[in-house]
């Protein structure tokens, strides 16, 4: 059974990326790298991309947004704070142990990968 199956409310993934863009766009360091950004397109690619990669549905367009590919590329204290905030994200909505490990083995999976068109660390513009 996959975790997307073992999730009691499927809902939770989108409560999880929510909370995540709430403390990444209040972030002083983060927050530029939002900015003219629409959350509510973002919150619908995150949550539709991590619905399917952790089993779910694949509903609608689950490819990374322009800031979520900046995101990849961060320097490694932002990637480090970034990554801070997910486990933030996870606990304040309560997610349950096979939720949180499955989503950090995927932010880490992802942060492996070189972002495209990225010749280094991102800036905000």
């Amino acid at each position: 059974m996959n975790v997307y199956d073992q999730l009691s409310n499927p809902g939770l993934i989108e409560r999880v990326t929510k909370r995540f863009y709430q403390l990444v766009t209040a972030d002083a360091d983060l927050a530029p790298y939002y900015e003219g950004v629409n959350m509510e397109e973002i919150v619908f690619r995150r949550t539709t991309f991590m619905r399917a990669a952790l089993g779910g549905p694949a509903l609608g367009a689950a490819h990374l947004s322009t800031a979520e590919h900046a995101e990849r590329s961060l320097d490694p204290a932002l990637d480090d704070l970034r990554r801070a905030l997910v486990l933030q994200a996870l606990h304040d909505s309560g997610a349950p142990e096979v939720l949180r490990k499955a989503w950090l083995n995927i932010e880490d999976q992802q942060r492996q990968r070189p972002s495209r068109g990225s010749g280094g660390t991102a800036r905000p513009s």
